[in-house]
């Protein structure tokens, strides 16, 4: 759960494009949205922005 949040957390610093971090953003605070977060629920937001980013990511972002 805590490799998922500190990469959740880390990315944003690596995302270039500005389109591409408001989608990730959006995407983050709809899915960071309950009160209580589990590890599934931060598994399941790494899926979500995978899924949304990976067509306008850029190399670097996709290896890490």
């Amino acid at each position: 759960m805590n490799h998922i949040k500190n990469v959740l957390q880390e990315l944003p610093h690596h995302i270039t494009d500005i389109d591409t971090l408001i989608k990730f953003k959006e995407t983050l605070a709809v899915q960071m949205s309950k009160d209580k977060l589990r590890g599934v629920d931060y598994q399941k937001t790494l899926t979500y922005i995978t899924i949304a980013l990976y067509q306008f990511a850029n190399r670097e972002v996709k290896l890490l």
